[in-house]
């Protein structure tokens, strides 16, 4: 079974940022140590201001794309953006972009490790930007780093525990944040705030996306 392929993409450009980047990394690799004879996991790390190799990294395939940054969900910061307001990428524009080339997000699960970012407008946005059905996994208010970690370990965990034969990208991605959830309430005896779904194309999407 080939290894999964995890996409790191900070865009947060913060103190706070780094170590949640930094913690998801160690603990991918820590597992892929551990299955050293038929590696886990393969896992790219990507710090960028530039849209265009953004988007790139959304575009290309990979099992799992996780996302750190701040994420903006009003009429005027609908997408990521930097800890300095130097960098954004605006979804609006991603998603123009996106029917220009024809290809958008082929992923099954994308993770936007961000305040905000299960919220209504966001969710339709990033549904503009998908070619296919996809695990999405977004936080339902602000959330810190702690939390943040403290979820990520949680759902590498169960995502790397089964190896999901059988099941098909999305599937797989559901099942191991749906226990994400639970470990996480089991952890701090409270309520998550990151939640999963199951996302799919917008009709603009289907028409512009995978042509």
């Amino acid at each position: 079974m080939r290894p999964a392929r995890v996409r790191l993409v900070d865009l947060g450009f913060d103190r706070d940022f780094d170590t949640s980047m930094a913690f998801a990394q160690s603990l991918i690799q820590s597992l892929v140590a551990r299955a050293s004879d038929n590696p886990l996991a393969e896992v790219e790390f990507i710090r960028t201001r530039d849209f265009w190799t953004v988007a790139a990294a959304l575009q290309n395939p990979a099992d799992i794309i996780h996302v750190i940054a701040h994420g903006g969900s009003g009429p005027d910061d609908l997408g990521f953006w930097s800890d300095d307001e130097e960098s954004t990428l605006n979804l609006t524009e991603l998603a123009e972009t996106f029917a220009e080339d024809g290809e958008g997000i082929e992923s099954p699960v994308l993770f936007a490790d961000c305040c905000g970012t299960a919220q209504g407008r966001f969710t339709r946005a990033i549904r503009d930007c998908i070619e296919q059905p996809i695990a999405y996994i977004g936080a339902r208010r602000m959330v810190s780093w702690h939390e943040s970690t403290t979820f990520s370990s949680a759902f590498y965990g169960a995502y790397f525990r089964d190896r999901g034969r059988g099941l098909p990208g999305p599937a797989r991605g559901l099942q191991a944040a749906r226990r994400a959830i639970d470990g996480y309430e089991a952890i701090v005896n409270g309520s998550c705030p990151f939640s999963v779904t199951e996302l799919v194309p917008s009709r603009r999407a289907k028409n512009t996306l995978g042509r």
